[in-house]
């Protein structure tokens, strides 16, 4: 009997159980094992000096009456659950089952079975408040089964698809799906997902009102101890908004916004891309440099609007007739750009320039007006020619201006003289930088023959630039060049006053009417130089010579001025300087302009002089020249006289002013002062 005892003190001691034995009435602990000791916080000598009711917050007292009210009714309670207050303060949360035990002498006792609930609470807390999460979400929740066929969503699913969950029960998510890559996306999700257990991408779908979504998606795979997968949880997110605002972003910096062609980023993004691919896969390409011919003339005579107009359809008929592999853009102004992939030959690529050069035969139609336009073209070729960026970009770009130097409206292949060409005119334009301020230029004179006197009675002054390493380089090669590089305005500047200076320098050694003429580009009239100019008469003035010194022009700076160019020239004309017709006969040449403009002389070009003894016809038009413009009150200058013959014939024609090799070539400053002296 005493071993029965034990064992049972020993079951009831060691239980993992709280066990409590306590009197029914007044609730005093009589025995508690050390399970129940843990569960509490205190001690089973402390325990024998409590009641339950010590341990039982006030807000249960009235539960803890329904549970004594059914024990004495049934003679036991529970499960019944309520919480403890602990040694420490804290609340435990517990599970309790008693039974009422009538002891022989009369007393009652409740023993109590008692379960540390804490850990199921948490995880049943947890629980709710992850569903409490979940149905308030702002993004959409999908649970899918192993199959993946969506088993439960949230309110946000709804909310963002308009899809009520009985729409979609059961069904699998590829059935919502709506772009052809979202399908590929769904592939590669099963994969991954099959692989990992996880994955992220963007899925796109329509809305049960018919909107294109995009979805930023996050799929896990719910595993079980033993491996298999039974759930997968989806989040997705609206990222349509955003994907909208990102698509017009990337198409702002990516896109011209006139066109609707690739801008200049983007080509240049997709030029690198080309590039890659040939590298790895020797995949060979063409690049074709498109610059409208005479599209500033547009813009001028009919403004900006319609020079827009124009641009735009010119960007559509480029694809039109370009093939649907092609790429092209528009990087600026008038100038286009188009990568041919998959061209094995530049002979390929050429016919696809012949088609686009001969496509602008057809006039271009706005609102408002039929406009004509050609297009110049310059092409390269990959890897044949160059395979990096900037040197496709350049050769091209050199090709285009042979073919606009080569007439226009046509399309010219890159050369590697090109290229040569192009480094002789770098080097010259930074060799011409420095030409003012090392004084490498200066100026010689040739002499103006009076036929009826035989005298000097003016001089032209031509630019000289001899380099210390390059040697004399001719007018030809670096006027042009000084043009292009925004050099002439300083030349010209240093040019004129040059030509006071002899001027003044001189006039003890001439008579009072010698005369120095210059040559005057056209920029040098633009209005970003009338300060110089307005500064330049107020010293020409003030020095009495504006009588002896002319400005030698050619007839395209009258035939295509600005406003401000003939202001400029008008203002000059107004001081008393006079003007010359430099090379007449040779440009452009219109009648009109000489009655309209005050001109004081014309330069007949050595090219109706060169063949005067030989040629019927050089006489009649040389002659009729002299004639005309003594009737229009002009002075003649005839260049290039180099046989007496030739004088002769001038002479007898009434033109009076004569210039060539017969009497004196260019002269530097010293050696023509010499001429000068020698004439006296």
């Amino acid at each position: 009997m005493k071993d029965d005892q034990n064992i049972y003190k020993a079951l009831f001691d060691d239980a993992s159980v709280g066990l409590a034995v306590n009197k029914t009435e007044s609730g005093k602990f009589v025995f508690v094992n050390k399970a129940f000791a843990k569960i509490t916080g205190y001690s089973l000598e402390e325990l024998n000096t409590l009641s339950f009711w010590d341990l039982t917050p006030k807000q249960y007292e009235m539960q803890e009456q329904v549970q004594l009210e059914s024990m004495q009714n049934t003679g036991s309670y529970g499960p019944y659950e309520k919480h403890y207050i602990t040694k420490a303060g804290n609340w435990v949360a517990v599970r309790l089952n008693g039974n009422r035990i009538n002891l022989a002498n009369g007393e009652r006792i409740t023993l109590s079975a008692v379960e540390d609930i804490s850990e199921f609470e948490a995880a049943k807390e947890k629980l709710r408040l992850s569903s409490l999460a979940i149905e308030n979400s702002s993004e959409a929740v999908v649970i899918l089964d192993e199959s993946k066929c969506i088993v439960s969503t949230n309110p946000a699913f709804t909310e963002i698809t308009g899809y009520e969950f009985s729409d979609v029960k059961n069904k699998c998510l590829d059935n919502i799906l709506s772009d052809p890559s979202s399908f590929e996306q769904y592939a590669a999700m099963t994969k991954h997902l099959d692989d990992l257990n996880n994955w992220q991408g963007e899925l796109r779908l329509t809305s049960k009102w018919g909107e294109k979504l995009v979805l930023r998606t996050s799929v896990d795979s719910i595993v079980e101890h033993s491996g298999k997968v039974t759930r997968y949880v989806a989040l997705l997110s609206d990222m349509t908004a955003a994907k909208r605002w990102e698509d017009a972003l990337w198409k702002q910096a990516n896109f011209d916004t006139l066109t609707g062609l690739a801008n200049r980023h983007h080509f240049q993004t997709a030029l690198q891309r080309h590039l890659e691919m040939t590298n790895l896969n020797e995949h060979p390409f063409s690049l074709l440099l498109i610059d409208l011919d005479e599209f500033k003339e547009v813009n001028d005579t009919l403004g900006h609007d319609v020079g827009d107009e124009l641009l735009t359809l010119v960007g559509k008929r480029l694809l039109l007739h370009l093939r649907k592999t092609d790429f092209v853009a528009r990087i600026g102004g008038d100038e286009f750009i188009a990568i041919l992939p998959e061209i094995e030959s530049p002979s390929h690529a050429g016919a696809i320039a012949e088609k686009l050069v001969h496509s602008f035969a057809k006039p271009f139609k706005t609102p408002t007006e039929t406009l004509y336009v050609s297009a110049s073209i310059g092409l390269v070729h990959c890897p044949s020619d160059a395979c990096e960026p900037k040197s496709l970009i350049k050769q091209a770009d050199q090709a285009m201006f042979m073919a606009k130097r080569m007439g226009r409206n046509r399309f010219c292949y890159f050369t590697k003289s090109m290229q040569e060409d192009a480094l002789k005119k770098m080097t010259l334009t930074n060799a011409l930088r420095a030409a003012l301020s090392e004084k490498q230029l200066s100026l010689h004179f040739q002499p103006i023959i009076d036929l009826q006197s035989g005298l000097i009675c003016k001089a032209e002054s031509l630019l000289r630039w001899h380099h210390p390493t390059l040697g004399t380089v001719p007018p030809s090669d670096f006027i042009s060049l000084a043009e292009s590089a925004g050099l002439i305005n300083d030349i010209g500047t240093w040019v004129a006053n040059q030509a006071i200076m002899y001027r003044l320098k001189w006039g003890q050694k001439t008579h009072d009417d010698f005369q120095i003429s210059f040559n005057v580009s056209p920029i040098q009239f633009r209005y970003e130089n009338i300060e110089f100019w307005n500064h330049w008469i107020k010293d020409v003035k003030s020095k009495n010579l504006h009588k002896v010194l002319i400005l030698e022009i050619t007839e395209s700076l009258l035939l295509n001025a600005e406003p401000s160019v003939l202001a400029q020239f008008h203002r000059l004309r107004d001081a008393g300087i006079e003007v010359a017709i430099d090379d007449f006969g040779t440009g452009y040449s219109s009648l009109a302009y000489l009655n309209k403009l005050d001109i004081d002389f014309l330069k007949i070009d050595r090219a109706f002089i060169r063949n005067l003894e030989n040629s019927d016809n050089d006489q009649v038009l040389t002659e009729a020249i002299v004639v005309m413009a003594h009737k229009l009150g002009l002075h003649v200058v005839a260049e290039g006289v180099e046989t007496k013959e030739q004088a002769a014939y001038l002479s007898s024609i009434n033109c009076r002013f004569v210039q060539g090799y017969l009497y004196s070539k260019p002269l530097p400053a010293n050696e023509f002062e010499h001429l000068l002296d020698s004439q006296k």
